[in-house]
């Protein structure tokens, strides 16, 4: 069997190899090829979810002020647990 090599500079060469590895390399391509289709089919384009509704932002929420929020009570959990420490000793 010839496999056949085109390479990205234009550049084409031709390897000669058993049936054996022949079907190796069909397998392969037959298995990435269905690795490509299946990986299409769970990923949507930007272009495509753009149109969806839920993607539209909840002005509701404040995320700028749930952060920060998160941090006062890190701070304030890392305070306590000092406090705790130094009770302790």
């Amino acid at each position: 069997m010839i496999i056949k090599y085109e390479f990205i500079d234009g550049k084409k060469i031709e390897i000669e190899v058993s049936a054996e590895l022949w079907q190796v390399i069909l397998q392969i391509d037959k298995e990435t090829k269905n690795n490509d289709r299946r990986e299409t089919r769970r990923h949507k384009s930007l272009s495509e979810l753009s149109d969806k509704d839920d993607l539209i932002a909840d002005e509701s929420i404040d995320i700028e002020k749930n952060i920060l929020q998160k941090f006062d009570m890190d701070k304030l959990y890392d305070a306590y647990l000092n406090l705790s420490h130094l009770s302790r000793s």
